[in-house]
């Protein structure tokens, strides 16, 4: 048993030693490398290249985007004296997300993931429409089941995240409902996936969210300015 646990913590730090970094500037280019010397112009272009342990590095500026993150990698700024800002306060239209950014474990997987983001700040989003299992019975297409706009800085759906010296500001608005700044759901909420009809992830594991010397500020919802948790348990639901 001991030589099998060497030989998996091997593995392990093997995949993370090898792991590639992906790189964004506000004077990048539209290109598929997001390589140093060739930096992307677009963050959702370097997320997009990443697969579990992958960094992708943001210059310093303000990047208009919505950001989806479906796999365990790191999202930091190149410079935390000057950090990039994600605004999300101009979704596409066609878009179903409009939260800056939603971190989600897609459909298909066999274990829920954890992102880091570090050094970023979070504005202007004003939240995604999810389905909410209001009756608690597994199912989203019950009458009594609602939809609501939650989320307005981060989602994060079945996965775990860290947020290390982050900015999560003025998020939220009198139409979103929950979290102005976060809000974090697990088999009580179906927030969309890139592949609807895949399974959806393994429910038997717990999520956890860590938060690092992070700054919320001036965020709003209906309730929960801050954070709101999609849990069953009243006693520990929002704040």
């Amino acid at each position: 048993m001991k030589r099998l646990q060497q030989s998996i913590s091997f593995f392990l730090s093997f995949s993370f030693l090898f792991s590639t970094n992906y790189y964004v500037a506000k004077d990048g280019t539209v290109n598929s490398d997001c390589s140093q010397s060739s930096p992307c112009l677009h963050v959702q272009t370097a997320i997009d290249l990443t697969v579990d342990g992958d960094v992708v590095i943001v210059s310093g500026g303000t990047y208009l985007e919505n950001l989806l993150i479906t796999h365990a990698i790191t999202l930091k700024s190149a410079d935390p004296s000057d950090p990039a800002i994600i605004d999300g306060s101009a979704p596409d239209a066609n878009d179903w997300n409009g939260s800056c950014i939603v971190v989600k474990t897609p459909n298909g997987s066999s274990s829920r993931i954890t992102a880091t983001i570090e050094d970023i700040e979070v504005t202007g989003g004003k939240g995604t429409i999810i389905k909410e299992d209001s009756n608690k019975n597994g199912s989203f297409n019950d009458p009594e089941d609602i939809s609501k706009k939650v989320g307005g800085g981060i989602i994060v759906h079945h996965a775990g995240l860290v947020s290390r010296r982050n900015k999560i500001m003025n998020n939220g608005d009198s139409s979103t409902k929950e979290g102005g700044g976060l809000y974090a759901a697990g088999t009580g909420a179906d927030v969309p996936d890139p592949n609807p009809n895949l399974p959806p992830p393994d429910d038997d594991e717990r999520s956890s969210i860590l938060f690092e010397e992070t700054i919320f500020s001036d965020n709003d919802a209906l309730v929960g300015h801050t954070v709101m948790v999609n849990g069953w348990d009243p006693e520990n639901q929002f704040i």
